[in-house]
This record gives structure tokens, sequence and C-alpha cells, in this order.
């Protein structure tokens, strides 16, 4: 009935060693509302399960390789709404980790890691408008003596624009503040600044570009950083889910331990979420 409890059954695969199965509720009443489906995995590590609805893509999830000094870089990423609904406003937490992997030396070290978690309000205006607001912190991990520690409140919008064809444009401005302890970074704003302005170009299942600049225009310094991708099922549909990705940066900052230090990378790979 409306407004009751339903039972959640799982049924696994026995021919695969890992299995997800999604909970069928039964045919919901005249204009009830869906029951949410609860995702259930088997594995080696015994069993686990998850309401997926909640988690959603964040950053992009890839790993590059350069030439040279530029290495190896690899990012994972995602977003769980605590509070609220995707169609309103929504209370999100978003964690990701960037690892810089120095390959090119001959013990094969992990450089740098960057750890960055966030906590966020998001306010859809319309279908295509969405503004936002929220706590974010950026860590090296250092201790006391090579710390780098960054924390700011920010503001930031997203706007997309449909250029027919499947095809879509998206703008998104953001400006932020610092406050508290900076570690090693004291002089940090002078090169990530206090704004920054992202584009993105993409067609549904075809490619897509995207480019992020800020900087200090008082100083001058600055950095702009830039993804490629398409998927590889586009090419062929018996190839997996994933993405060729190419990540470009140029400027300071691409990781916390380089804030002053200019570099130009290019790196290409593969991505899980872009």
């Amino acid at each position: 009935a409306a407004g009751g409890f339903a039972r959640v059954r799982y049924r696994l695969a026995a021919s695969y060693p890992v299995a997800l199965a999604a909970a069928t509720p039964p045919p919901a009443a005249p204009g009830a509302a869906p029951a949410t489906q609860e995702t259930a995995a088997l594995g080696s590590n015994g069993r686990s399960s998850a309401f997926l609805d909640r988690f959603h893509p964040y950053a992009p999830i890839y790993g590059v390789i350069g030439a040279k000094s530029s290495g190896v870089k690899l990012q994972v990423s995602f977003d769980v709404r605590l509070l609220g609904k995707d169609d309103g406003a929504r209370l999100d937490f978003a964690y990701t980790q960037t690892i810089f992997w120095a390959v090119n030396r001959p013990s094969g070290p992990i450089r740098t890691e960057i750890f960055s978690p966030q906590v966020f309000l998001d306010v859809p205006v319309g279908p295509a408008l969405t503004i936002g607001g929220g706590y974010a912190h950026d860590s090296n991990g250092g201790g006391v003596t090579n710390s780098i520690d960054v924390n700011r409140f920010f503001l930031r919008a997203s706007k997309t624009f449909d250029l027919g064809r499947t095809w879509k444009a998206t703008v998104m401005p953001q400006a932020w503040g610092y406050f508290g302890y900076r570690g090693l970074a004291t002089d940090l704003d002078r090169y990530w600044g206090y704004t920054s302005l992202g584009l993105a170009l993409e067609q549904r299942d075809g490619w897509k570009a995207a480019v992020t600049a800020r900087g200090n225009p008082g100083t001058g310094k600055g950095s702009a950083e830039a993804f490629l991708s398409y998927p590889l099922a586009s090419i062929d549909a018996r190839l997996p889910h994933l993405y060729l990705f190419g990540q470009f940066f140029t400027g300071y900052g691409e990781s916390l331990i380089d804030y002053a230090r200019h570099a130009n990378h290019a790196r290409f790979g593969i991505a899980f979420t872009r």
C-alpha cells in the first residue's frame, strides 16, 4: 500500500563472481512517489549495499601519463547528497584526491598528493542554471614542517546552453575568499587568485572539451587546465564504457607544493568520469 514498507530482495547471478542487483519494488499506486532502490554487490570481501541515487560524479576520475617530469597523475572524486533532492535545493559533500606519481625517477615515488573535501549547498534556478556556495579545504597532508592547508569559502554558478544536435555549452564562474592558517603557502593568493572561470563544450556520447582558468590579475600569475575526452564505446560498442582522456596544464599551482613554480604538462590516458 502507498506509504507502507516494501520488501527488498536481491538476486545474485550464479555465473559471475561479482554481481550487482537492484531491488525491484512492487508497482506504485497512481500518483505515488517511486520507491527508492538499493543496490547490492557481492565480492570476495563480502556483501555490501548502498542507495546509489545519493552518489554522483564530481571532478573527473582519471589516470594519465606524460613525458619526463610530467609523470603520472591520478584523480578520484565523488559527490554524496546529504540532504535534499536532485531537482531542488541540496546539501552535498564532495571529496577529491589527486596523486602525482614520479614514474620517471628510479624508485618511482609518489611525489605529492592533494586532499580536497568540500561541503556546499546547491540551488537549481530553472532547468539550466544552478547557483551554490560552501566550504573547500585543500591540503598536501603534510606535517608540522611541510604542511600546506588552504581553507576557502566560495560562491559559484553553472549555466548550460543547449546548442542543438545533442551539443551543450556550460559556463562556470566561481569566486572565493581565504581564511585560517595556510602553512608554508602564506602567499598562495598571489598565484591562485580569488576567481576562476570554467568553460565546457560537449556532445552526448561524443567529444567533450573543458578548460578552467584562475589567477590573480594584480600579480599576473595564474593557471589554466584543460581536459579533452571521447567515449571508447563510441568508437566500437564492444569497448568498455571508459573515455580516452587528455589533460593539459600551464601556469602555477597544479600541486600545492609547486604553487609558486611555473610548469607546463601534457598527459594522456583513460577516464572513468569526465
